[in-house]
């Protein structure tokens, strides 16, 4: 996970560390995979917690990493962080791929 995170989304651990060094591994877990798309119950299967924990941490990710933007969603806030604003809803993956 923490490869295919890192080739989508390079720089994400840094961003992370700089932004807040008290991130927990499961904390950056939660982070990767919503950089990646996925969340719930598959990212809790994932990481070995339930959904629900995994919505609360993606809650509080949210509101310790956006800086009290309105926007809900923790993917772009990921991705802005990083550097690397994803226009249109596409997913990061979707973004990198050629449209014939």
């Amino acid at each position: 996970m923490d490869d295919i995170a890192g080739k989508i989304c390079p720089g994400l651990d840094d961003a992370l560390t700089a932004r807040d060094q008290y991130l927990t591994r499961m904390e950056r877990r939660v982070c990767k995979l919503s950089v990646l798309g996925i969340k719930g119950s598959v990212a809790g299967t994932l990481i070995g917690t339930s959904r629900q924990n995994v919505s609360r941490m993606h809650s509080r990710l949210y509101r310790r990493l956006s800086g009290g933007k309105d926007e809900k969603d923790l993917r772009k806030v990921l991705l802005e962080l990083a550097g690397l604003p994803c226009e249109g809803g596409e997913t990061a993956a979707q973004a990198g791929v050629e449209k014939p």
